[in-house]
């Protein structure tokens, strides 16, 4: 079943997010690759069930009447998602469009991705022996259970599974990664250790090296062997800050599954690759997907401070004719 499941997260992503760009990229004439496509309904999946959670948590539903609502909002995106990209597909054939010159088929730039490639499938492996997951101070599994248990949206103790006395804080309440959990734990049939410690750290991995490989395009536009390059030295690193609790490392390979993790991996290096592309939408949608699944001050987040940290630099640098 966990095959099944990445299958569809990727089929998901790939055909809202390619949908949505294709009515988003209409106006401005920009053409978005498969990357950008699944990045972008990692986003649109994010917000869907921040959306269906939010409903059930005012309405005071039950988890049963979310996870339906889920269900809903899911089909829906992926219908409309595939109506565009068929409509897109019949209104015109498409010329494949080389972004980018290539320096000629040279053994460098093919060893450098085959290394990275090797690395990044000793890292999967490593996922899924499962390990080396990092538990201190986490109850993702817990709470996901408790969601789905007592089929009550807030207020359980996941620990004890009683009533929380004091209430729980709105700014914890709101967050939607367990219900998210759930909902793919009691859709495709699975346990929640097999979702929770291996489906979503696999994915996260993969989606991980999709947004860094948008910001080598970025950094090296017409060098293979430097974008290859950079992506061994991101791999490399994540291989090696596997050691201490903290670094991108040890969030890729022993927490994938956090909250925390999918923002340092997936969520912001996709809106620092959106910024310097001018992708404002898409920035802004990975600055809202992150208050969705991460406490921030009032929205105000690691990504809004970082693509505000980065405008204010560009501008300081134009304006001394450095850039």
């Amino acid at each position: 079943m966990i095959y099944l499941l990445w299958s569809c997260m990727f089929l998901f992503t790939y055909v809202c997010g390619r949908g949505f760009l294709l009515v988003a990229d209409k106006r401005k004439k920009k053409e978005s690759g498969y990357i950008d496509a699944i990045l972008t309904g990692v986003l649109i999946g994010i917000g869907a069930c921040e959306a269906a959670y939010l409903t059930a948590l005012f309405l005071k539903w039950r988890f049963a009447e979310c996870m339906r609502l889920m269900r809903i909002l899911f089909a829906l995106l992926f219908v409309l998602g595939l109506a565009v990209c068929l409509w897109d597909r019949a209104r015109q054939k498409r010329v494949p469009v080389k972004l980018y010159k290539e320096d000629g088929s040279n053994r460098t730039s093919y060893y450098l991705g085959f290394i990275t490639l090797v690395i990044i499938v000793i890292q999967f492996v490593i996922i899924q022996v499962n390990e080396h997951v990092y538990l201190d101070g986490d109850m993702t599994v817990e709470t996901v259970n408790t969601l789905l248990y007592t089929d009550r949206i807030s207020g359980i103790d996941p620990l004890t599974g009683n009533e929380i006395e004091n209430g729980v804080p709105l700014r914890i309440q709101i967050l939607c990664i367990p219900a998210l959990y759930a909902f793919l734990t009691e859709t495709f049939h699975m346990s929640t250790i097999e979702v929770v410690w291996q489906g979503i750290p696999a994915f996260i991995l993969l989606c991980s090296y999709l947004a860094f490989w948008e910001i080598a395009k970025i950094f090296f536009p017409e060098n293979n062997i430097r974008r290859n390059l950079f992506m061994l030295l991101i791999a490399f690193l994540m291989t090696v800050g596997d050691y201490k609790l903290g670094m991108d490392g040890f969030l890729l390979l022993q927490s994938g599954f956090r909250p925390t993790a999918v923002r340092a991996l997936v969520i912001l290096p996709f809106a620092v690759s959106a910024l310097f592309r001018k992708r404002w939408l898409l920035t802004c949608m990975c600055v809202i997907a992150e208050a969705c699944i991460t406490w921030t001050l009032y929205g105000a987040g690691v990504c809004l401070l970082v693509s505000v940290g980065i405008l204010i630099v560009e501008k300081v640098l134009k304006k001394r004719d450095i850039i």
